[in-house]
């Protein structure tokens, strides 16, 4: 997804690729409001804030374009929005591995839309097809299975978790999930 080069991460193509897709995330989760996010060479971690609770229906699919917009790859959450707690969301994906199966699974039957979980299944799901469309391997896997998450209850949790997530390229060579390996 890229590489960390001085303490900053530089986003290959799929790095650009998953970065716009979280960017959208909100167009098509309208109880969705983004916070920190970043992308790592192997993995993402990224706060999500859900304004309403979620309701029961279809989930919504995000593979549509990508926006040319310059502007939109470098989205910012909206500084209003920074002061609410939310849902912390790390995700390791895996080395390319061929398979048989599909990369949109739909929604399970008692999985919510709208929730934490309806919207990563979603993410993991339209950015795996779009990775392996630059890569030419249909049926390739990109994430790990599952994700962690953790619900941030207050304002010190909700900066701490800010702040490792910005500082996460820093200190890279140190992070548990270091690889020297990056996906490609």
């Amino acid at each position: 997804m890229g590489e960390v080069v001085n303490g900053e991460m530089q986003l290959n193509e799929l790095g650009q690729v998953i970065n716009a897709r979280w960017q959208r995330l909100p167009f098509h989760f309208p109880n969705l409001q983004l916070d920190a996010f970043v992308v790592m060479p192997n993995h993402v971690h990224g706060i999500l804030n859900l304004t309403d609770p979620p309701c029961r229906g279809a989930a919504l699919d995000l593979d549509s374009e990508i926006p040319t917009d310059p502007l939109y790859s470098n989205a910012t959450p909206n500084p209003d929005r920074l002061s609410e707690p939310g849902v912390a969301f790390g995700e390791k994906p895996l080395h390319s591995v061929q398979n048989d199966l599909p990369n949109a699974a739909p929604l399970p039957p008692r999985l919510v839309s709208g929730s934490v979980g309806a919207i990563v299944l979603n993410f993991k799901s339209v950015t795996t097809r779009s990775c392996n469309r630059i890569r030419r391997s249909p049926g390739g896997l990109i994430w790990q299975r599952n994700y962690y998450e953790h619900i941030i209850r207050n304002e010190e949790s909700l900066h701490r978790i800010r702040q490792y997530i910005h500082h996460n390229p820093l200190s890279w060579q140190q992070d548990q999930l270091y690889s020297a390996h990056p996906l490609k």
